[in-house]
């Protein structure tokens, strides 16, 4: 710990200081409370008993080999705050109310609870709690797809794009994929350039990938249920007519709340925040952030962890000074992917620019930043290591420092020169 500090002492301290209790252990969560986990009294609540790395889960899903990498258990994430396994049913002012009855006071409450659907392979109710219900519902894609002649893809943004990229790379998957999209374009998004747009076209056409644009899907399958469905023949808004053995809907995810809360919320049922990320109408305790927040970010990791970074820093200001607090406003990050189509494919959007496969598949394209999100998660030797029994990291070595987000913004924030001395051409 340095200066003659301990964990023993560390923890005494904390606990004279403000509870803040963290909704959600996703990537926001996750990244909020190892920051703020020598500063704050920190009670990070989740109702799985594990960490699921959505970022790598597409290929865990198609390559069994890949899944376990996706399941990190969360003891190792903090030194000194909690994690409670719980689902949060009722948020008052001051008090959170557990499913189970259970009672938890805050001086601090942070939405963190992100999104259901929209993940490709299962259902927005999916009640795969532990990791190896997990690990079964990925085993069960794999299943699906090595048996199909035919997969259609429904949706056009950054996980059906990676969807279609797995499935060409599995092993034993040789089914004919569709992917439809009610856009005109692929990443249908305000700020993408199309350049990005055609890249990943391009690719996925050259890979024999049957992209149909500008058609809705209007029925044969249940769309408020994204996943991963058996085979089907769906109906559009032009009257065609596709069928496929299986068909995966990934048109966007949908935010998950607690049952009963104080938040106000917009039109597509996300919290509303000031630039200060403090929920909008509501005592000044509350904020919210990630892909249950009305943030205008991109809803990717990247930006929830630039969230997080910022936020950490208000909610230390705020338990110093109270609601008279001068806290920071947030300011974005600006529209940012990298897109993999497989392990050698995709494209991303950076800020000095459009770039290709090669950045791509060395930035992410490759290992899905697995790994690297282990060692983050206080796992010194990566998954390897936490199967051989490595010991709990100190919470210098663990992630506030963020590993994972200083190498995204290593990525994202390079300056054309250094990328092309690296790799010689950004295409």
């Amino acid at each position: 710990m340095g200066c003659g500090s301990s964990t023993a002492a560390t923890n005494k301290s904390l606990e004279s200081k403000k509870l803040v209790m963290i909704i959600g252990g996703g990537y926001c969560g996750v990244k909020l409370a190892k920051t703020l986990d020598t500063k704050a009294n920190v009670l990070l609540v989740e109702k799985k008993d594990h960490f699921f790395h959505c970022i790598g889960s597409l290929r865990g899903a198609v390559q069994p080999d890949f899944a376990a990498s996706c399941v990190v258990p969360y003891s190792n994430l903090l030194t000194h705050g909690t994690v409670l396994q719980a689902t949060v049913q009722e948020v008052q002012e001051r008090l959170a109310i557990m499913s189970d009855g259970r009672k938890m006071p805050f001086d601090v409450c942070v939405c963190a609870t992100g999104f259901s659907g929209g993940s490709a392979f299962w259902s927005g109710n999916d009640a795969a709690i532990t990791g190896d219900e997990k690990l079964e519902k990925l085993k069960e894609v794999h299943d699906g797809v090595t048996a199909a002649k035919t997969v259609l893809i429904i949706g056009g943004g950054a996980v059906g794009i990676e969807m279609a990229g797995e499935l060409l790379d599995a092993s034993g998957c040789e089914a004919k994929i569709t992917l439809i999209t009610s856009g005109d374009k692929l990443m249908n998004l305000p700020g993408v350039q199309a350049k990005l747009q055609d890249k990943l076209a391009d690719q996925l056409t050259k890979r024999g990938v049957e992209l149909i644009f500008g058609e809705r899907v209007e029925s044969g399958i249940d769309m408020t249920n994204g996943g991963m469905h058996p085979a089907s023949t769906v109906y559009t808004s032009s009257g065609k007519t596709i069928s496929a053995d299986v068909v995966f809907v990934a048109t966007g995810p949908k935010p998950v709340l607690p049952e009963k809360h104080p938040f106000k919320l917009n039109d597509q049922g996300r919290i509303l925040v000031e630039k200060t990320l403090q929920c909008s109408g509501t005592a000044s305790q509350f904020f919210a952030l990630g892909d249950c927040a009305a943030t205008g970010d991109v809803l990717n990791a990247y930006h929830g962890a630039a969230q997080a970074a910022h936020l950490a820093k208000n909610i230390v200001k705020f338990c110093e000074n109270g609601p008279s607090a001068t806290l920071a406003p947030y300011k974005g990050t600006g529209v940012a992917f990298i897109v993999p189509i497989g392990k050698k494919g995709g494209a991303g959007q950076l800020p000095i620019g459009v770039v290709g496969s090669t950045i791509t598949s060395a930035a992410k394209g490759k290992g899905l930043f697995a790994d690297q999100f282990w060692k983050d998660m206080g796992f010194k030797e990566g998954r390897k290591g936490a199967e051989s029994g490595v010991l709990r990291t100190s919470s210098r070595d663990s992630m506030g420092s963020g590993r994972l987000q200083k190498r995204m913004s290593a990525i994202l924030d390079v300056d054309e020169k250094t990328l092309l001395e690296e790799y010689g051409s950004l295409d």
